[in-house]
Order: structure tokens, then C-alpha cells, then sequence
């Protein structure tokens, strides 16, 4: 992380303590960030975005986190108050530091669909989307995703697959699922996650 992006992820910091969200926001930085190496894009939006994109979490009452861990209940609208609120939150952030107004409306575009959204509207917002599913596929990420949906790895490693051709707008991320996935699969044959 350069200065700025120090600056936006510890004002951001308060509000990514649930759902384990400050480890997905600094594996989908990195993620983002070897997106923007391979295709390009502006990493004056993706850094921020990516950084932000979770932030919204943090105001969804805790019954509804619970239903939405346990798919019990209406998980689109639960994702969509995430992301509302936290175009709310990422606002505030991105003004407080005075960051470049001609780029925050980009952003905060990013985070209102980064879930919710139809197709992708720039090269920026795919590599977030792609960031910020590309994490599952990590160490970190599969492992997460076991505890907090309670799936067994085995039940993870098919939701896994089953998202590929979903999930990925870019190639080049598609190919990045497919070789982590590939890993995972390695380790949960082996044993070698590491998991309760």
C-alpha cells in the first residue's frame, strides 16, 4: 500500500471488524493489484474501491448477518444494504482526506454494484468484483468461507467450481480461480488447511 491507500484502509479499519472482513480486504488488495499489473486499469479507483468496498458491512444489524451466513433469509437485500451503506461510509472516508473528487464518483459506482450489479461498467469495477471474488479462492479466503458458512471443505471446493464461468468477467481472473482452486484442492486431499 502506498500513503494514500495507508491513509483510506485505517480511516476504513473501524468498520471491516466483521465477517472477517480485514483479511479479505488486504488479500483482495493484493488481488486487485496483480488485476491491475496483467490488464490495466486506474489504480487511483481500484485501490480505494477495493479498499472500501466492504466498509457497509459493519451497519447490517447482527440477526441479519446471521441469516444471511445461514442463507435463511433474503441474502439480495441483505448484500444490497451492505453496499448502500457502505457508499455512505466510503464518502465520508474518501472526503474526509480530500481525495480527488473527479474519482469519487467512479468509486463509490464500484461499491453501490460491486455485488448487486449487472454487467461491469469499466475495466475498474471488473477488477474489483474480480479482487473481491478472487479471495475465496485464496488460503485465507477457502478457510473463512468453511467456518462462517459452515460448509466442509469439500461443499466449498463445489461452490468453488460451480462459480467459475459465474463470478469472472476477465480471463485473466478466471485462470487465477482455476489455478488457486487447484491448490485448494491440493491441500484439502493432503489436509494441509490447516482447520479446526
Amino acid at each position: 500500500m502506498d500513503a494514500m491507500d495507508k491513509r483510506i484502509y485505517e480511516l476504513a479499519k473501524p468498520y471491516l471488524t466483521v465477517r472477517e472482513n480485514d483479511i479479505h480486504t488486504r488479500v483482495a488488495f493484493d488481488l486487485a493489484l496483480e488485476l491491475l499489473r496483467r490488464v490495466g486499469g486506474d489504480r487511483r479507483v481500484v485501490a480505494p474501491a477495493i479498499i472500501l468496498h466492504d466498509v457497509g458491512w459493519f451497519n447490517v444489524p447482527a440477526h441479519l448477518l446471521e441469516q444471511w451466513r445461514a442463507e435463511a433469509a433474503d441474502n439480495d437485500l441483505i448484500t444490497r444494504i451492505h453496499e448502500e451503506d457502505g457508499v455512505k461510509i466510503a464518502e465520508g472516508i474518501l472526503e474526509e482526506i480530500g481525495y480527488d473528487s473527479s474519482l469519487v464518483s467512479d468509486i463509490l459506482r464500484i461499491i453501490d454494484s460491486h455485488d448487486t450489479g449487472g454487467d461491469p461498467q469499466s475495466v475498474d469495477e471488473e477488477i474489483v468484483r474480480a479482487a473481491d471474488v478472487l479471495w475465496r479462492y485464496s488460503k485465507d479466503g477457502f478457510g473463512v468461507m468453511v467456518k462462517m458458512f459452515r460448509y466442509t471443505p469439500a461443499e466449498t471446493l463445489e461452490r468453488l467450481e460451480s462459480g467459475l464461468d459465474e463470478w469472472f468477467f476477465i480471463p485473466v481472473s478466471r485462470q487465477m480461480a482455476k489455478d488457486s482452486l487447484e491448490e485448494r484442492k491440493q491441500e484439502v486431499e493432503t489436509d494441509r488447511l490447516g482447520m479446526d
